[in-house]
């Protein structure tokens, strides 16, 4: 029997190759028994990457996080003294105070910096000095690779369209939302990347796609074409590498609907990161990509600081007035320059602004809320999915799976003794935090991974993966495995049916 917490109780029953397995009843539909895990149980409410209010109340007796509340609300009656002011003056001298120390402590362990605070102290600094120029191409990988072989694609990620391009042997990625696949579109964002090459002093002597950017060939007489029903396996290959990385991030979000807006960034920020370390078939082990094609490298202190979908509070340049100093943002990845910049998705707006000073905050069940709000109102779907040129959605094959040949490596790959040996807000939000005592009731969990590859091996042989199987049939002959907890080897998992396998949606618990 499998509990949920909203009180529903699945049964597994036995079938004869001893996998249990759940047939779903006449009112009940897959996608629906799906939702229900990820709209209102906090089974996997811990796994989060993204720091919530309800994450860290978990920590807490309800005692003490009632408590808690209250502690921030004296703090906002006696109009939001510091906090060491708070705890060491204010608490002592109040009379009869039920508050102490400790529960202000945990107000702020689990709500945050108050956020009145924060929208009316916040003082706004400068951009920082940054040095001027930037490093030329190392001119050991100038004079070897200076004729650069581009490889592009598109790729569509929850319907939206990307052009995607890969260097080959400097192995830089750039990956761009096209608002629409007109030739003309399509044409000048190729010209762009290739401005880009030119600007560092590349050539581009031949680029490399499937026949449909044939039409484009009066622009770009180097363009080398497949034929139909081929592809091109450097950008395949590159394509999947940033799958596998926004699919990944993406089940670590505490949303159910994620933006449009979001989920460009999302993308974009996969391959920023790619670019931003030396690949292992690359031109050189010591500098990045993108260190070869901007001329200076990231860094930690400025680029490293947000995890995509965190949310912040911006510091927003103001004057002597009651204006409010801050606004509430969800973070959308670094833009790469010097100064440490990061994108934000406004709370208010739904609209993109860039800022370089924030403080990050505990998300709230009323932040989670506005952005599926925001993603409802763009009909955006409840789950990541990558299509074809045809819009029509498309999933990994086996034959993917057994000539994936990605640099970057896989955790079921990771081995603790040979790693060892090698080097390795809403602005509607209340400014009364005592509110956000709802935020703690429920999380909108979705740590499910429908990536049926993660443990994808060469070979495929002797793989041990520790997963216990569930299969819900879902009728015409199609199944759902869940994967709870162990199985012997990935050879037991394919012989349970390889055509349903192919065919079905896995939810990893």
């Amino acid at each position: 029997f499998l509990h949920l917490t909203n009180g529903h109780v699945l049964e597994f029953k036995a079938t004869c190759r001893g996998i249990y397995q759940y047939v779903l009843q006449d009112h009940e539909t897959a996608e629906g028994l799906y939702n229900s895990f990820v709209a209102r149980s906090d089974f996997v409410s811990n796994c989060y990457s993204i720091d919530t209010v309800a994450k860290r109340a978990d920590k807490y007796t309800k005692r003490q996080l009632k408590r808690a509340i209250l502690a921030r609300r004296l703090e906002n009656i006696i109009m939001r003294p510091g906090s060491r002011r708070f705890t060491d003056v204010c608490i002592p001298h109040l009379k009869d105070c039920p508050v102490s120390a400790a529960d202000a402590r945990a107000a702020n362990d689990i709500l945050g910096t108050n956020l009145g605070a924060i929208k009316g102290k916040t003082v706004y600094r400068p951009n920082p000095h940054v040095r001027a120029g930037i490093d030329p191409v190392p001119p050991e990988i100038y004079h070897t690779h200076k004729q650069v072989t581009l490889a592009i694609d598109i790729m569509f990620v929850n319907k939206i369209p990307f052009l995607i391009t890969l260097a080959r042997n400097i192995k830089f990625g750039t990956v761009e939302a096209l608002p629409d696949r007109k030739l003309t579109t399509v044409v000048e964002k190729v010209r762009s990347v290739i401005f880009m090459y030119h600007h560092r002093g590349f050539t581009i002597n031949s680029i490399l796609a499937d026949n449909e950017f044939e039409p484009t060939r009066i622009w770009f007489p180097s363009l080398n074409t497949c034929a139909a029903g081929e592809h091109i396996p450097d950008i395949e290959r590159y394509i999947r590498t940033v799958k596998d990385s926004t699919r990944s991030t993406y089940r670590m979000l505490p949303f159910t609907r994620v933006p449009r807006l979001m989920t460009i960034h999302l993308v974009k920020n996969s391959v920023f990161w790619l670019n931003a370390f030396p690949p292992g078939d690359g031109v050189s082990f010591t500098h990045s990509p993108r260190y070869i094609m901007t001329g200076f490298e990231i860094n930690y202190k400025l680029h490293a600081q947000l995890p995509f979908g965190a949310y912040v509070q911006t510091h927003e340049e103001h004057d002597n007035t009651m204006d409010q100093r801050s606004m509430g943002a969800i973070c959308l990845g670094p833009n790469g320059n010097q100064q440490g910049g990061h994108w934000f998705m406004s709370l208010t707006s739904g609209a993109r602004v860039v800022r370089h000073r924030w403080t990050e905050l505990p998300m709230p069940a009323e932040v989670i809320q506005r952005v599926n709000d925001i993603g409802s109102q763009q009909h955006m779907p409840t789950k990541l999915t990558y299509a074809n040129r045809f819009g029509n959605e498309i999933e990994d094959t086996l034959d993917e799976v057994a000539h994936y040949d990605s640099d970057y490596d896989d955790d079921s790959t990771y081995s603790p003794s040979t790693a060892a040996s090698s080097d390795t807000s809403h602005h509607s939000q209340l400014d009364d935090d005592s509110s956000l005592a709802s935020s703690t009731s429920h999380l909108s969990s979705d740590d499910s991974d429908d990536d049926d590859d993660d443990d994808d091996d060469d070979n495929g042989d002797g793989a041990t993966v520790d997963v216990v199987v569930a299969m819900v049939y879902v009728g015409d002959g199609s199944f759902i495995f869940w994967i709870f907890g162990s199985l012997e080897s990935l050879e037991s998992l394919w012989e349970l049916s390889l055509e349903s396998l192919l065919e079905a949606q896995i939810f990893f618990f």
